[in-house]
Parts: C-alpha cells; structure tokens; sequence
C-alpha cells in the first residue's frame, strides 16, 4: 500500500479513536435506561420531550381491530356496499394480509408494525356503471400548542388510477377553517405529481390558528369509476405511523460533517469513484472531516483488487477528512470464489488495507460524534443458499455484538448521538429490503439480537447498504418501528420512536424496479449513480442528504431530531 493511500485512508486519528483502532474497546460508561418514548396507547398520547422535536401524537394502529379504528379515531364510507365486508372503507388488516393480496403492495417496507390502515380499490365486485365510492378516516381530538408551527408525519404508501381518483390531508381546529395539507391525484402540481407514491414518509407542515387548542386529521380517499371500466388490483391508499410534532427551526452551524459512499466494486466503481464522486466532494463548500465507505470496496477480496482502489482513490484526489472503511460481503470474495475459502486471511487482508487490526471501529467525527462500524465477518457465498433460495449469513460474532452493546450503553449514557454503519440492511426497512434477496440475507438470530440492542437506543442513526437501490427513490430512508415483536411488553413504548436507517446508494449496477417479492429487482441501470450521502450533525438534529455524485443532483434532506438533553449542552463525553 503506498504512503499516500495510508494516509488517506487512516489519517490523523483523535487519541480517543486511536485508542478504539488498537485495542476494539473504550471505556464502557454506566447503563442507563433508555429515553422513555412516548407510549401508544387508546385515546391522546402524552407529550414526549425527551428529543428535540416535541412529539404531541403517534398512533400506529395496533390498538384497532380488523374493521374497526383505534379508541378515539373514525370512519365513514359512502357507496361501498359492493366491498367485502373486510375491506369496506378503511381497514386495519395485518401488513401481510395486505401484501399478500399481490400487485405493488409488498413495496411498503418502512410499516414494520403488524396493523396499518388500508383503503383498497381491489376488494370491491366489478362496477356496472359509474360507481363513484369515497372513505375518509379521521383521528380523535389532538392538543396542540395555539400559535405554533407543527409536523404531521405519516408513512404513504398510494397507487394512482388512470380515471378520477384523488386523496386529501386535511387538518380541523377547534375553530378556524379545515386546511387541506395535501392532495394526491392525476394532476402534475399535486404531491404526487400525478402519480404513485412509494413508500414514502410524509411531513407535512401546518400552522395551529391564533386560539386553536385541538386539531384533528382526516385522510379521505375518494374514486369515480367510468363505466364497463374494471380497475383490477393495483389502486390502494395505506397509511402507518402517525406522528405530531414540534418543527425544527432553521439550523446553525454544524458540529461535524461526514461524507458516506459504499459499493464500489471494481473497474466501473474505481472509474466513478475516482472520476466523480471524489472531485464533488472535494469541490464543496465546507469539507467533512471524515469519509465512511460502508462495504463493497473490492469485488473478490484480491490484493490487485485493494491496489486498484487505492490508486483510483489516490487519482481522484483522495478526500479532505479521515477515511474509515467498512467490510461488506464482497470482500470475502461474494459468491466468485470457490467453497473452501479462508475467511479469517480474507478478513486479515481487509484489516490491513483498512489500516487497524479489529473488524469493529469506533472514530469521534471532529472529536465529537461518534462513529460505531460495525464489519461482516464471514464468507458469503452460494453454499448458503438455503432451499428457498435465501442465503442466511451469520454477519456478525458475539464478540462484536457485546462490544457494540457496550459502546451504545456508553454513549446513551451521555446522551448523544451516534451514527452506526453496518454494510447489511435490516428487513422491511430501507429500499428493496423486502425482496427475498434481502431480507433473508441475515440469519434470524443475528437480525433479532441487532434489532434488541437497537431497541435500548434511541439515540441511534444506521446507515446501510448493499442493496444497490437508487437514492431518488422515496424509501431510501426509513424508520425501523418493528424493532420488538408485537408480544413484547416493551415494544408499544420502543417501536413508537423506533431507529432512523439510510440507504448509502451504490457506485455500480444501480437497481429501480419494484422487482418481485420471492425474487430479485427487475431493473439494472446507472442513471442515479454514483450516489452516496453527505451527513450535517448539528446541536439538535442529524441532517442526512442523499446525493447522485456525478449529476450534483441532491434527491432528498431528512433531518433526524437528537435527545433534548445533548442539544441543551447535557453531553458528558
């Protein structure tokens, strides 16, 4: 490895990650509970402060039934006689009865919760005429502070039909006139821009009138049929995870900054990455103070492989800050290399190149922030493959789980915020992780005993990878509210904050396509790569922008508020 590419990729590392870079371990600092989210419940939930944005509401609709609502919210239909009984009006049916009807529903991955809210097209008799139908679900009496500017946030998951057919947010205070907060149709100027909407987390924005002190919201779903037209299975409305917030103002300056890309993968990485990504990063304004790339940097694992992307990194310019490495299945060679292979002198090879001696990291971005990497440790390869065709790795071993659970306690203590990255992605989170190829990468045991840790820390933002989906996609970011199982008595409390996940987008062999539940994506393309995320870490929020490198097109900013007591100067790191 030559001087210059050593020193890109370690850096001048603060004492405190040089410490982590030896020895794998820091001091672990006492456990404490975590931040109480606020708890669902039936009726108005209580007001959580614990985190920078305020939350005023969060219902998730565990606490309906099949054909009946949560304590406190209502629905009313008009001209559904036709429905199945199961399906008239809004229903609160399981996420897999409703994906299992078929079509584009299995895309909503980001609910996680086993009830969500549904108005399905598909489950009526065929019209005989003209058969306009209309649902509206509407929530109980929410308090609101008078005068203030708010969020209403709720995952979107809608299909639109070719003939009239349109869906309205609206917001009703105790006095003043209802505010129509969005609207879905075929028109271009509407939040859809006339089209389907993915998965995607809705913020809307809203205003509580002078006086104001309640509010309630109705989501109504209206559709005109034209006659001998059948709309078949694909028209729908679902809805999940509805919250009210306080707004963030506009934000300072930030504590740290981050550049994060992954997937890189050989001579069409190397090319873009050197060509691109790097140059883009270099020419902003304020330069990060560190690079992660999370997995995939290799294709097989091969010496002339990391020489390669050492001199293609070393050609673009290097990058300004630190640059830590993450290992992903490729560099175990993925599924090109022969039965047999030896993993530890694979992992051996990634370590030196990575330049520290432990597959876990943890780094202080600017001395401040802290960085937990988290590496696969195990060959992928076909001999995997189970019968169903998924492929169950152990990513992960005990050692680095504890080592993870302490560093987390460590840091929740001292309330603050820590980016976690991991090159494997959680199922049902971020885009495509409900495909088979996905969601069942990860042994059972490995995903269960993550999510548990994650669930004790709410204070955590992931990053993942290895999907290969486009950053312009709505799901490129989600929030993980299945971390517990519904028979947990924790997990009303826990999964009602749940964890904030991103996708790092990808270098190579960009994937967009719905693609199909039992198999793999159906479109291979390079229109939105190189992509890759560049990270704001402020006093009272993580701002994560997704952005295509070669365009300098930035597609989406999600900013994730922090514990209430950081941003207050609380932290004691």
């Amino acid at each position: 490895m030559t001087e210059i590419s050593r020193r890109r990729l370690v850096g001048s590392v603060p004492a405190v990650a040089a410490a982590t870079v030896a020895g794998g371990l820091l001091p672990v600092g006492t456990r404490q509970a975590a931040a109480d989210p606020d708890p669902q419940g039936h009726g108005p939930k209580t007001v959580d402060r614990s985190f920078t944005k305020v939350r005023y509401y969060w219902e998730s609709f565990e606490d309906g039934e099949r054909t009946t609502p949560p304590p406190g919210w209502s629905a009313n239909r008009e001209n559904m006689d036709d429905f199945d009984p199961d399906w008239r009006g809004w229903s609160f049916p399981g996420y897999a009865e409703f994906i299992n009807f078929g079509g584009a529903r299995y895309g909503f991955a980001r609910c996680c919760n086993s009830r969500i809210a549904v108005i399905d097209s598909a489950r009526r008799g065929q019209p005989d005429g003209n058969a306009p139908f209309s649902a509206a679900l509407t929530s109980p009496e929410i308090s609101v502070p008078s005068g203030q500017t708010l969020e209403l946030g709720f995952d979107s998951h809608y299909v639109q039909a070719p003939d009239p057919q349109h869906a309205v947010v609206t917001a009703q205070f105790d006095r003043g006139d209802a505010q129509t907060l969005l609207t879905y149709s075929t028109k271009a100027t509407d939040a859809n821009a006339g089209g389907n909407v993915v998965s995607k987390r809705e913020i809307l924005t809203f205003t509580v009138p002078a006086g104001a002190r309640t509010v309630r919201f109705t989501w109504a779903y209206q559709q005109q049929v034209k006659k001998g037209y059948w709309l078949g299975d694909e028209y729908f409305w679902a809805i999940d995870n509805v919250e009210v917030t306080s707004a963030l103002p506009a934000p300072g300056k930030p504590v740290a900054i981050l550049d994060i890309f992954s997937d890189v993968q050989g001579t069409d990485g190397n090319n873009r990455m050197q060509n691109l990504t790097l140059p883009f990063l270099s020419s902003l304004p304020d330069p990060a103070q560190a690079l992660v790339i999370n997995g995939d940097i290799v294709r097989n694992g091969t010496i002339s492989e990391y020489e390669t992307f050492n001199a293609a990194f070393a050609a673009g310019g290097g990058h300004p800050g630190d640059t830590l490495w993450n290992a992903g299945n490729h560099e175990y060679g993925a599924m090109d290399l022969p039965n047999g292979i030896d993993e530890a002198a694979l992992l051996k090879r990634f370590l030196h190149y990575a330049g520290r001696t432990t597959p876990q990291l943890e780094y202080l971005l600017n001395g401040k922030i802290p960085l937990l990497l988290l590496s696969d440790e195990h060959v992928y390869q076909g001999v995997n493959h189970q019968p169903d065709g998924r492929r169950l790795v152990r990513l992960f071993s005990a050692q680095q789980l504890s080592w993870l659970e302490q560093r987390f306690d460590y840091w929740r203590a001292r309330n603050t915020p820590v980016l976690f990255f991991m090159h494997q992605p959680l199922s049902f989170t971020v885009s495509g992780t409900y495909l088979r190829n996905y969601c069942g990468e990860m042994d059972r045991e490995s995903g269960y005993a993550l999510r548990r840790l994650l669930a004790a820390n709410p204070n955590v933002v992931m990053f993942t990878s290895h999907t290969h989906w486009g950053l312009h996609l709505d799901d490129w970011a989600a929030v993980d509210h299945g971390l517990l199982p519904a028979d947990d008595p924790r997990a009303r409390e826990v999964n009602a904050r749940g964890i904030p996940m991103f996708n790092t987008g990808a270098h190579c062999n960009e994937y967009t396509g719905a693609g199909n539940i039992n198999g793999d994506v159906e479109s291979d393309s390079v229109e939105h790569i190189p992509s890759g995320l560049r990270v704001y870490i402020h006093r009272d929020r993580v701002r994560v922008e997704a952005w295509n490198f070669g365009t300098k097109v930035k597609y989406h900013t999600v900013e994730i508020p922090v514990p209430a007591a950081y941003a207050a100067g609380h932290d004691t790191h």
